[in-house]
């Protein structure tokens, strides 16, 4: 008597995806049809739809599943055991592309630890070590006491081989508020710095500094996940309630609901990192949904806990 293996639908998809992966490498994306992909299994191409409904629901499923690797390589690197400059070359190897750091100031105060001071010698190692790129984030805006420590940070990045940006902060409402006479001559001078890429897309942040609106098409929720400390996706820093869905409850069609969900606090967004993984959409998907519930007040504080366990309210972007 013979007897079938079944084989479960998580299998099927597997397979599917390294049969796809292999022809798109070895034909090219745009010479590859799901029927190709159906042959190399020796199955219909309607079962090959049972499981994906389109070819490019299978790049999305083969490029989170390498994303997802690259994660698991990443954050094994990063606490592993070993000095600095060990675990910045098993992040090498591990093929982290980039990664950015953010800098508040040339030394630590009340407000931020995270200065030049405290983390120029990390800086050093990774500029002898790291092959992956790394971009250095100043701030200049509402908060920032000295705005001449924004450049002391950008010429610094330029010394050691790094690309460099600098965000604009809000007020304590969450509004914008132009930057002032040397605020803006800083501003343009870090704009003016170093080499193109990606961290370069900024031409929106002209409108920040005069404290002017944008018009763009904000996909938080989406292209851009806001994950606290306590697990839960916002859109981002500065709007953290909304959604508030635990991360492992957080679906393909919440994604999808949020890239086509218009934000009120658009037009005078200003983190960065948002704005620009929108620039490869704000030319497709029109935003035709309004937010499932309403987002909390951009005047609501947030809270911090402090080492001494106590909180304080603090606004701005984290």
């Amino acid at each position: 008597m013979s007897t079938q293996v079944k084989t479960k639908p998580d299998d099927t998809r597997v397979r599917i995806m390294d049969a796809a992966e292999a022809l798109f490498r070895r034909l090219g994306f745009g010479k590859t049809a799901v029927a190709d992909i159906a042959a190399e299994l020796r199955m219909s191409p309607a079962n090959v739809y049972r499981f994906f409904p389109s070819k490019n629901a299978i790049v999305e499923a083969i490029c989170q599943r390498c994303l997802g690797e690259l994660e698991e390589k990443a954050w094994a690197a990063a606490r592993s055991r070993g000095s600095a400059a060990e675990r910045i070359e098993r992040l090498n190897r591990a093929g982290l592309e980039y990664l950015q750091i953010s800098i508040d100031n040339a030394m630590p105060d009340e407000v931020s630890k995270k200065s030049l001071k405290v983390l120029d010698q990390k800086l050093k190692l990774l500029a002898d070590h790291a092959v992956f790129q790394v971009n250095i984030n100043s701030v200049l805006g509402s908060g920032v006491k000295n705005p001449e420590d924004a450049l002391a940070v950008a010429r610094r990045a330029q010394e050691l081989g790094f690309t460099s940006t600098v965000g604009i902060l809000h007020d304590g409402q969450g509004q914008l508020k132009p930057l002032g006479t040397r605020e803006t001559e800083i501003f343009e001078e870090i704009m003016g710095m170093g080499k193109r890429g990606f961290s370069r897309l900024n031409g929106f942040q002209h409108n920040i500094a005069k404290g002017k609106p944008n018009e763009w098409r904000c996909r938080s929720g989406s292209r851009y996940l806001y994950i606290c400390e306590d697990g839960l996706v916002h859109w981002c820093s500065q709007q953290r309630g909304y959604p508030g869905v635990p991360l492992e409850k957080y679906t393909a069609e919440d994604r999808r609901r949020e890239y086509l969900t218009k934000k009120h606090c658009a037009p005078r967004c200003t983190v960065s990192c948002v704005q620009q993984i929108a620039v490869v959409d704000n030319w497709r998907g029109p935003q035709t949904l309004k937010p499932v519930a309403t987002p909390p007040s951009s005047t609501e504080s947030l809270v911090q806990l402090t080492r001494a366990g106590s909180q304080k309210a603090v606004t701005g972007d984290s």
